[in-house]
């Protein structure tokens, strides 16, 4: 098993955890950033490691790039939403 694609696939799931520590906890976003890059690359690096040398985790770590993608796209709507929240509001 590909060390890159389980790594990809826990900072996937990771993210919901550090989004839902973020109303507990302030700063905790950060992490949540971290877990979404490091989803995506070792996803990336972890797919090309088990393709070329024959491993096992393929579907690791294309899961957790699909993972830290969507999450990704998340985070941008939901900043998005905060955004014209607050632009409404004003006026």
């Amino acid at each position: 098993m590909d060390g890159y694609a389980v790594a990809a696939f826990l900072a996937g799931l990771f993210v919901p955890l550090t989004w839902a520590l973020l109303s507990v906890v302030p700063f905790i976003g950060l992490l949540s950033l971290g877990s979404v890059v490091m989803a995506i690359v070792f996803g990336i690096i972890g797919m090309r490691r088990t393709r070329r040398e024959g491993r096992r985790g393929y579907g690791l770590a294309l899961a957790g790039l699909i993972m830290g993608l969507v999450w990704t796209l998340v985070g941008i709507l939901g900043i998005v939403l905060i955004i014209l929240l607050i632009l409404a509001w004003q006026g």
